[in-house]
């Protein structure tokens, strides 16, 4: 069983993710209604190279990497915590 103290902490750490989620979230929504595609399609199409390597669809790819990545330790913290999502 944890301590209060860290489990305190891992919801403070959940928090956050959780509100950079929603800006990232919001930044993908943006780019995919710009250019018609969903994240999921646009990075297939990206990692393929069958898109030109503008500034926008590298920023793109970044914020998508970076969403994956806090989808992952988002998952990590509700099974430390014990919560289901």
């Amino acid at each position: 069983m944890m301590n209060r103290e860290f489990r305190d902490e891992l919801l403070r750490d959940l928090t956050e993710l959780m509100e950079d989620l929603t800006r990232i979230e919001s930044l993908l929504k943006t780019f995919e209604k710009k250019y018609g595609m969903s994240s999921e399609e646009f990075a297939e199409k990206f990692d393929k190279m069958e898109l030109k390597p503008e500034r926008d669809f590298i920023s793109w790819h970044a914020h998508y990497l970076g969403y994956k990545g806090l989808l992952k330790r988002r998952d990590e913290l509700f099974e430390k915590l014990g919560l289901k999502f």
